[in-house]
């Protein structure tokens, strides 16, 4: 058995986010044991943020695997990114972090809300990481490197070019669109800041108080902070459940399993020069109400074909992927402190 240590005092990200029993079991499944205490452990599975926190006996960096369910972003986790010398760092981009088949795959609730009539409004929910250049083109940032020194990736990122397209329908039609959330340039107008609240209730709070919101709005301005393969978060579904049609752009994948003509694909506003969000304006305010219900009423039956929970058994699969490979890292280091000891 491979003794590995897990704080599970901390929160894990989604994609493994399970009750600490199931994950023993999965684990020990893959001849893989977690341990107590972390002097008893050949290998630990941490976030960069718990290695902030000093341990007895901590383990040499080659024996660290940090575990992401963010992929970096410019200005918020490449730092991390870029260390060196770890076993491995699983993340969206290196193809660990999520299983394939949780494109689709997030919770299902029983009750959502349905709307009778459009709402001419639109809401955009963001926390700004980064100083916006109001002046650059509207358009999304390349970003490369290599997870660990290692493994390459490459996509786009979205986050603040989401954030200056709803400044920039702010500034352009200021009834259409109320803006929400945190780290807006000074002086922005905010319908509220509710996460503003304690940390250890806040994602339940604001998940819940998101979906109470997107009730009295028509649109949902929801892009995924990078086109990354698989990689879908609360962001569509948050959308779905409140009722809101999804202004959205994520996943290539999961563009292709949304329903023809339900949710407005963002991408196709995207021209050489920057984002139309005039464009956009036009076809939010000037969709007809039988084409707006016919949307979400396409959309929500949709989802009902999904079952109640379903994301547990994507996210399952991704325990058991991450198992193997994490029996696969041992192996390899295992063999090169072997190596370097003889040598």
């Amino acid at each position: 058995m491979l003794p590995m240590y897990v704080d599970f005092n901390k929160r894990l990200p989604l994609p493994l986010a399970l009750k600490p029993d199931e994950l023993r079991e999965i684990f020990a499944s893959h001849n893989i044991e977690i341990v107590d205490d972390i002097c008893d452990a050949r290998l630990r599975l941490c976030t960069t943020e718990d290695l902030r926190e000093k341990h007895r006996g901590a383990l040499p960096r080659d024996r660290v695997v940090l575990f992401e369910g963010e992929p970096p972003q410019p200005n918020c986790l490449y730092p991390a990114y870029r260390l060196r010398g770890f076993a491995a760092i699983l993340t969206p981009v290196a193809g660990l972090a999520y299983s394939p088949n949780n494109l689709a795959y997030f919770r299902r609730w029983p009750k959502r809300r349905q709307k009778s009539r459009k709402i001419d409004k639109i809401l955009q929910l963001a926390t700004v990481r980064s100083n916006l250049q109001s002046a650059a083109p509207l358009l999304p940032e390349n970003c490369t490197g290599r997870v660990n020194g290692v493994v390459p990736y490459a996509y786009r990122a979205l986050g603040d070019l989401r954030a200056r397209v709803g400044l920039a329908l702010k500034k352009r039609d200021p009834e259409l669109i109320d803006l929400c959330g945190r780290g807006w340039p000074e002086g922005t107008a905010l319908l509220e800041d509710s996460r503003d609240i304690p940390s250890a209730t806040e994602a339940m709070y604001w998940s819940n108080r998101k979906i109470e919101l997107l009730g009295e709005y028509g649109f949902n301005l929801a892009w995924e902070n990078m086109e990354i393969p698989g990689y879908v978060t609360e962001k569509f579904w948050h959308s779905v459940l409140g009722g809101a049609l999804p202004l959205y752009w994520g996943a290539p994948e999961f563009h292709q399993q949304i329903p023809k003509d339900t949710a407005i694909d963002c991408r196709s506003y995207l021209r050489p020069g920057g984002f139309d969000v005039e464009q956009l304006r036009y076809d939010v305010t000037n969709m007809s109400e039988k084409d707006y219900l016919a949307r979400m009423e396409t959309l929500h039956g949709w989802h009902e074909t999904f079952e109640i929970d379903c994301c547990w058994d994507a996210i399952r699969e991704t325990a058991y992927d991450v198992a193997g490979y994490l029996l696969k890292i041992d192996s390899r280091t295992t063999v090169a402190n072997s190596a370097a000891q003889c040598a």
